[in-house]
């Protein structure tokens, strides 16, 4: 009976370490399947960022950023801006971008958009946006000036009314203590 009893437990060990061992293995190849999935997608992405030139408009900004530098300070060498602008690589910051696209698009989605960016007027979106977007930031800047001024105004206004309803209350509290 002992033996026979032995042997029950030894097998139903062996079916539980069966049973863990497969639901390993479908976890491992779901894994895998993900990652090919996601490598796949992010693959997607890049041709989506191509196609739209995220890239070289990353590139602009740092070389923007890096002028404005230059700008700021004229006195050092010329050879110290092209070495800091060697030191930073675009494709860093497109790796950072990648899981944004990621979060935000199925890989559906990203597909679809590849097929838009590569229509007639997808192509003129990519073309004419970068002039769109400089000119909607100077209108922005302009109006963010405009409307600035304006509440710095209004304010000064309302700080000189709120003093002068303070300094009539002091003066109303004075004479009630006399």
């Amino acid at each position: 009976m002992k033996k026979t009893f032995k042997v029950k437990v030894a097998i139903l060990i062996c079916l539980i370490c069966f049973v863990f061992s497969c639901a390993a293995v479908m976890a491992v190849e779901d894994n895998v399947s993900q990652d090919k999935d996601k490598v796949e997608k992010y693959k997607e992405i890049r041709e989506l960022m191509a196609l739209t030139n995220v890239q070289q408009l990353c590139q602009n900004m740092l070389d923007r950023m890096i002028g404005s530098f230059k700008d700021a300070f004229p006195e050092v060498p010329a050879s110290y801006w092209d070495k800091l602008k060697g030191k930073f690589k675009v494709e860093k910051i497109i790796d950072m971008i990648i899981p944004v696209y990621d979060k935000y698009f199925t890989q559906d989605d990203i597909r679809q958009l590849i097929k838009f960016y590569q229509t007639p007027v997808g192509k003129k979106i990519i073309k004419v946006m970068p002039s769109i977007s400089a000119e909607t930031m100077t209108l922005g800047q302009k109006w963010g000036a405009k409307i600035s001024e304006e509440m710095m105004n209004e304010v000064k206004q309302e700080v000189e009314k709120s003093a002068d309803k303070k300094n009539d209350n002091t003066g109303k509290d004075n004479k009630n203590k006399n």
